[in-house]
């Protein structure tokens, strides 16, 4: 029971000591309005979040989470806080938690609210050819923002700034995008208030008139405040760590606040959010001034105490002094704070938000920025003669004790004003040290006549004085090294020293040194055979590197020259008569300055080269193919450089990599006289010295007195070509040509192939000789040759066309063309061939005539033809002419054309009186209703078969079958046209009858035919169909012509010329749409 007892006791001991101390503004807060801005300081961020209650950002169906502990705001990169929006519930839950070390209200801070840049004794200050102005330093002004286009920084474009290219503001970021409730962020901290603004050109402004403290620093712009200027701490903690952060990205050397709130009379670290102080010193530590300024009265409490966060131990602390120079009254102060340091604050002139100058107003705001700038001068100052940077402190500790006193009466305290240029002056009160370095010569030494005295410093130095035996003078050099050159001095004693001062004016001095100066000896840098390379004819100069002598005596040169490391000569030229091939040699240099030899330098060694001889060039034979048994080889003499005896080898080899070689001979003139035999060669020349050889490009040549061997191995010959097959055997055969001759003709032509078609001339009967003639690359020719005959008895074959123009007088042009030169004959009437009418001939194969018609009319044109042998065609090929004279009208004129084709042979009887169409007829005339279609063959044919497919289950019959299996076979063979053929066939059987009374139906409801062609067409199929009444016929044809003629004129002139065109085309152009109007006959 004690131990129970016991155990509840600590429980509630470590309850109470776990519970944090909650501020009753939050509660107060939290109790009127539901919720509260806190910032929460954490044992571990990411742990606490997974354990609390965090508002979703998402919906549940439309309706926002109501139940929550708290509303995250901001977590924090460095330190473990966040800042948030926190629930009465929430509160009750976290304040108990072991990981929550701190809450704190999110309050609210306030902005505070020419002459001022002289007053702190800033002027024009060079360090090293280095105008002192905050150049290279950055400054994070925490504010409202800033209007980076204003002529003050640079007149930057949003584009500009955007894309971080602007010279003056060269970053920042808006934690108050909305300008309001500070709800939400983004990268361009425009600024809508004009106290950021005032605030940075006090800083840094560029404008000749006003001038910012650091004119050349730039700016990082921080908007962490609304449009009325109220900022949360948990932005401006933020901001904080920011700049903290990407300080060694933008250098940035000061952070400067001007803004706070509420009143301390001590340091405020553990009072108000322990960030400020985390985040404050995690910048001092990274070497990061933040200025804040203390704060500004509207009563009688100004010497009451500084606001937050001013009031952290490491700020550094800006309070106001008015245009007098004395303490303002509106500027917080307070005795426990005797470090604040005083700058202009009242009525200050600066950038304005619209682009303007003017009185910005009064207040500790505007001090803060003074001392900003001022830090940035001084710490590029300290940099520039220290290469060093001070802390903070340091910086706090110059400025009180270098600035003006200012009494104040409420505190009694004399605060400091800073001063900058007496902050220059007391930054540094050490004296440089300097050191004479190497090659200085040490004291009491004894030198050559060239002395180097050089001068390292522990800072930079203005330009240090070199005392030379009493006298003074400048020295080269710049910021901690300088040297001077003494060249050429006389032999005897010097004294030196150097006198110095750093840029503040702290001097110093090295001890004095003696030297003396004795005798140099003079010296050659190197020592060079000319050329590097060299033969028996080569004459060798030794050539000398830099003479040096610190005397500047007179100097002589001795050459000597070693062969194989014997001294040989003692000349600088080597004459070539003193060497051999295979002799090393080097040359060696001695200077001398009257006093001494200095010491000999010694080239490389060279070995003298053999020259290799020359290649022979090669002059004859220079032919490929040769059928001489016996050559002269000729080659060009060589010159050999060396003057050597030359000896030519000759080589003559069946193979190019003369491992056999049939004929090597030795000879001393340039040319050999050699037999050969049949066969292919290689040849080259070498020519030697008694040391080397070099051989010349090698040549090709083949020897061939072998005959090609031609044999015709067949030959025909018909009414249009010969055939002609020969055989050749030869390895290097170069042309085959053929001639084809008789009484009257001749005909010649190179071959290309060994079986080729031979084209006549002129198609006479007779014998012909056809002989065959090869050569070889070496020009041997072989010939053969065979006799053949020409008996044409075939008849030459024809096809026809006719095209028509004109309207009134339509001229109708008949062309027949032949399958070989003939002469061709027509009339309307069919006649023998030497009785009809005579046709022009072009080409011997185009045969054409006009004929002129005035009136309608109908004929059929008969053709015959003779070849040049006389062959003629027993009967005529024809073709049918309808022709449509138009009436003259006065109003319009109106012109047609019409064309046809028919083909026959010679032999084959045709009749010119048939009318009625066939099926394939039908076919090939309907292509003129519409636009043909891609290759509706095969389509028609096709047809074809289920129309002869159907002919036969009405009509049994053994010729019928026959027909059906041919047109299956033709179809497999995509022998269209022979498929139309015989569906054509079995129409002139009569098993169509039925079927073309169906097709005039049709054509009457497709509106097809018109009244006369349906006439004309019933007229066609009475005579086919004798147990059909013609009187039917006729009432359908008048019924027809009635339709058409009334109701459907506009298609007249479409319908009329269906049956004009009787004679074949070819089906390519019929079109299916067509073909399914007129052809359809299964309906």
């Amino acid at each position: 029971m004690k131990i129970i007892t016991f155990v509840l006791i600590v429980l509630c001991l470590s309850s109470a000591v776990l519970a944090v101390d909650i501020d009753s503004d939050i509660v107060n807060e939290v109790n009127q309005d539901g919720t509260a801005e806190v910032i929460i300081v954490l044992e571990d961020t990411e742990e606490f979040l997974d354990d609390i209650d965090v508002k979703s950002d998402k919906s549940i169906l439309g309706f926002e989470e109501t139940h929550y502990d708290l509303d995250l705001n901001r977590e924090y990169d460095t330190i473990d806080a966040i800042s948030a929006e926190i629930t009465e519930e929430g509160l009750e839950e976290i304040k108990n938690n072991p990981l929550v070390k701190e809450i704190t209200l999110d309050r609210i801070n306030k902005i505070f609210l020419d002459e001022s840049v002289p007053i702190l004794n800033i002027s024009e200050t060079m360090v090293n050819s280095q105008l002192i102005d905050g150049t290279d330093h950055s400054i994070c002004v925490i504010d409202t923002g800033i209007n980076y286009s204003h002529s003050a920084f640079g007149s930057c474009t949003n584009e500009s700034f955007i894309s971080g290219t602007c010279n003056k503001v060269i970053a920042g970021y808006d934690w108050c995008a909305d300008n309001n409730g500070c709800t939400t962020e983004d990268n361009d901290p425009e600024d809508v208030n004009g106290h950021g603004t005032a605030v940075s050109g006090m800083v840094a402004s560029t404008n000749e008139t006003y001038t910012g403290v650091a004119s050349g620093a730039h700016i990082v712009a921080m908007k962490v405040c609304n449009s009325q200027g109220n900022c949360k701490d948990s932005d401006v903690l933020s901001a904080i760590e920011w700049c903290t952060t990407n300080s060694t990205k933008y250098n940035i050397s000061v952070i400067s606040m001007s803004l706070g709130g509420g009143q301390y009379t001590s340091y405020c670290d553990s009072e108000v959010n322990s960030q400020y102080a985390t985040l404050i010193n995690n910048a001092v530590g990274k070497n990061i001034s933040v200025v804040v300024s203390t704060g500004n009265t509207n009563g009688n409490n100004q010497a009451n105490g500084i606001a937050a966060p001013s009031c952290i131990k490491n700020a550094t602390r800006v309070s106001a002094t008015d245009k007098s120079d004395n303490m303002a009254s509106y500027a917080f102060r307070h005795e426990n704070f005797p470090d604040i340091l005083l700058a202009p604050g009242s009525s200050i002139t600066s950038s304005k938000l619209d682009g303007t100058f003017g009185n910005a107003g009064s207040g500790t705001s505007y001090s803060a920025p003074h001392v900003a700038g001022a830090i940035a001068l001084i710490q590029q100052y300290y940099n520039a003669i220290k290469n060093l940077s001070l802390t903070p402190a340091q910086l706090i500790q110059a400025f009180n004790v270098t600035g003006k006193r200012i009494s104040d009466s409420d505190t009694g305290v004399d605060f400091s004003r800073i001063d900058v240029n007496a902050t220059f002056n007391t930054v540094d009160a050490t004296s440089p040290t300097l050191s004479l370095i190497s090659p200085t010569p040490d004291d009491n030494t004894v030198t050559t006549s060239n002395v180097s005295i050089n001068l390292s410093s522990s800072e930079i130095l203005a330009t240090p004085l070199l005392e030379w035996n009493g006298t003074n003078e400048s020295m080269a050099g710049s910021a901690y090294h300088f040297e001077t050159a003494k060249t050429g001095l006389a032999k005897g004693n010097y004294t030196f020293r150097i006198y110095a001062q750093d840029f503040i004016g702290n001097t110093a001095s090295t001890s004095e040194r003696t030297i003396t100066v004795a005798n140099s000896l003079p010296t050659v840098s190197s020592a060079t055979v000319s050329p590097a390379s060299a033969t028996t004819l080569t004459n060798l100069t030794c050539v000398n590197g830099t003479v040096t002598d610190s005397d500047n005596d007179s100097i002589n040169l001795s050459f000597v020259w070693y062969n194989d490391g014997i001294s040989n000569t003692t000349t600088q030229v080597l004459d070539s008569s003193s060497t051999s091939t295979g002799e090393s040699w080097y040359c060696g240099i001695i200077p001398n300055d009257g006093e001494g030899n200095g010491v000999q330098v010694n080239s490389s060694t060279i070995t003298i080269q053999n020259s290799v001889p020359g290649l022979a060039t090669l002059l004859s034979p220079s032919i490929n193919y040769t059928t001489n048994l016996t050559l002269d080889f000729d080659w060009s003499d060589v010159n050999d450089t060396d003057g050597d005896t030359l000896s030519y080898t000759f080589l003559l080899s069946t193979n190019d990599s003369f491992i056999f070689s049939t004929v090597n001979v030795s000879v001393s003139e340039t040319n050999v006289t050699q037999a050969v035999s049949e066969n292919s060669y290689f040849w080259r020349v070498d020519s030697c010295d008694a040391s080397d050889c070099s051989s010349s490009s090698t040549s090709a040549f083949e020897v061939d007195t072998t005959l090609p061997v031609v044999n015709i191995t067949s030959s025909s010959l018909n009414n249009s070509y010969g055939n002609l097959s020969y055989s050749v055997f030869e390895t290097n055969l170069a042309d085959c040509n053929y001639t084809f001759r008789n009484a009257s003709v001749i005909a010649s032509a190179r071959l290309f192939n060994t079986t080729t078609e031979v084209e006549l001339f002129e198609q006479y009967n007779g014998d012909y000789n056809l002989s065959v003639t090869c050569t070889d690359f070496a020009n041997n020719e072989a010939s053969t040759s065979q006799l053949i005959t020409l008996n044409d008895t075939t008849l030459p074959t024809v096809s026809l066309s006719t095209t028509s123009s004109g309207d009134e007088e339509v001229d109708v042009k008949l062309t027949a063309t032949t399958n070989e030169p003939s002469t061709c004959r027509y009339d309307v009437n069919d006649a023998a061939y030497d009785t009809l009418l005579a046709m022009s001939t072009t080409g011997n194969q185009t045969h054409e005539v006009t004929k002129e018609y005035t009136e309608d009319t109908s004929d059929t044109l008969h053709v015959r033809c003779r070849d040049l042998n006389g062959n003629t065609m027993q009967t005529s090929t024809t073709v049918d002419v309808i022709v449509d004279v138009d009436e003259p009208s006065s109003s319009e004129s109106s012109s047609s054309s019409s064309s046809s084709s028919s083909s026959s042979s010679g032999d084959s009887s045709s009749s010119s009186s048939r009318t009625t169409p066939s099926f394939s007829e039908e076919v090939e005339t309907i292509q003129e209703v519409q636009e043909p279609r891609e290759s509706p063959q095969k389509v028609f044919a096709e047809q074809g078969i289920v129309t002869l497919q159907e002919l036969l289950g009405e009509n049994d019959s053994e010729d019928l079958r026959n027909m059906l299996e041919e047109a299956q076979a033709a179809l497999s063979n995509e022998n269209y046209v022979r498929v139309l053929e015989l569906v054509e066939q079995a129409q002139s059987l009569g098993v169509q009858a039925v079927n073309n009374l169906d097709e005039v139906q049709d054509a009457i409801e497709g509106s097809v035919l018109t009244g006369a062609a349906i006439f004309s067409g019933a007229k066609d199929f009475a005579g086919k169909i004798p147990w059909l009444p013609v009187s039917i016929i006729l009432f359908l044809a008048l019924l027809s012509f009635g339709y058409f003629r009334f109701l459907k004129p506009a298609t007249w002139e479409s319908k009329r010329v269906f049956w004009r065109k009787k004679s074949k085309k070819d089906s390519n152009a019929f079109s299916q749409e067509v073909y399914q109007l007129g052809l359809q006959r299964k309906k």
